[in-house]
């Protein structure tokens, strides 16, 4: 006797950027390397990597250009955050 699926369980459901990815996403616009933002933000460089591949996979990106762009256009991160030479 075949068994009929009922219903599928699927992974974790992605929720948008946490509070912290965010503030990542804004150190990471301000030209900011990991060990840069690790140190600003008291963390290990292995957590800010953590943080930075979750961002490329919550917003679909494979690169930095990328996160800046969709960060920057997406009002993730707001112009007003970005510092100037």
């Amino acid at each position: 006797m075949k068994r009929k699926v009922t219903h599928v369980v699927k992974g974790p459901v992605d929720r948008g950027p946490t509070k912290r990815e965010k503030e990542i996403a804004a150190h990471i616009v301000n030209g900011l390397m990991n060990h840069e933002i690790a140190t600003r933000l008291t963390l290990s460089q292995k957590t800010v990597e953590a943080h930075r591949a979750n961002l490329y996979r919550k917003l679909h990106v494979r690169n930095t250009a990328q996160l800046m762009q969709v960060a920057l256009a997406s009002g993730l991160v707001k112009m007003s955050g970005i510092r100037t030479a």
